[in-house]
């Protein structure tokens, strides 16, 4: 009596394949990444009109301290994910007979969190305070100083002034939702799968292939229109040194990705 096969055959998932296609280019790392916030103008003013000093003696990092706050940011960053999505659904009940079908009627994204560490000038605590104060409170400071023009007094500004003036010229009344709203993009590293790049040896007459330093950007996924929504205590105390850290919660639309072709080596 002849037997009747019911299943395929599948290949043998071996240490050998395991090494092609997974060793060969490394396993992904959970501690490669970065992030860039896409600040609109009106957002980087009010950082250049308050907190332009903070983050750099030089001048040419002092006049944009949304870039060079950003550069210290990616730093100290200790934490941060792409956030999950869920999808709702409502029960259709007997489609067929007995059967109840879970359609999708919705979908959810995740909040983002982000961790740092703080550093001397506890960066983060006041690049994300800076941008909560524009999109409600605190105003009116560079309009009534003349700090637009950016010619800021003292060391950091509107933000060293005595409390007595930020209590008669402070304004609860949020901004427009397009100037405080900014695309954050998150992209994860990783250390292969850049393209070597040929380099002229004169000696040998030949062509030397060498790997660029830089990292390889497997994907990236945008967050549109974000804003800092809550900041996390930040408690210190008599006991052990600790490092410092805060964490930062933002809100957003929604989430794109996009994933780059993997480019081949040369030999």
């Amino acid at each position: 009596m002849a037997t009747t096969k019911l299943f395929e055959s599948k290949e043998k998932f071996s240490i050998d394949s395991f090494k092609d296609l997974i060793v060969d280019k490394g396993i992904s790392a959970s501690n490669l990444y970065s992030f860039e916030i896409q600040g609109t103008d009106a957002l980087k003013g009010y950082m250049k009109t308050n907190i332009r000093q903070r983050y750099s003696n030089k001048v040419s990092q002092a006049d944009d301290p949304f870039t060079s706050g950003q550069y210290k940011l990616n730093m100290i960053c200790n934490e941060i994910q792409i956030p999950g999505v869920d999808m709702t659904a409502s029960d259709v009940k007997s489609p067929y007979k007995g059967l109840t079908q879970k359609m999708v009627s919705g979908k959810v994204y995740n909040e983002l969190d982000v961790q740092f560490y703080c550093d001397l000038n506890s960066t983060p605590l006041s690049f994300f305070r800076a941008w909560q104060d524009m999109i409600m409170g605190n105003q009116h400071v560079q309009n009534v100083l003349g700090y637009a023009t950016g010619k800021v007094s003292g060391k950091d500004g509107a933000y060293e002034k005595d409390s007595n003036f930020h209590k008669t010229h402070q304004a609860y009344a949020q901004q427009y939702y397009d100037d405080y709203t900014s695309n954050i993009i998150i992209s994860k590293l990783e250390k292969y799968g850049v393209a070597n790049k040929p380099k002229y040896n004169r000696a040998d007459n030949d062509y030397d292939f060498i790997r660029p330093e830089e990292w390889d950007v497997s994907f990236k996924a945008t967050l549109t229109n974000a804003y800092p929504y809550s900041m996390s205590s930040v408690p210190y105390n008599f006991g052990q040194s600790e490092l410092v850290r805060v964490s930062v919660g933002f809100y957003y639309e929604y989430q794109t990705f996009q994933f780059s072709y993997p480019t081949p080596s040369s030999n």
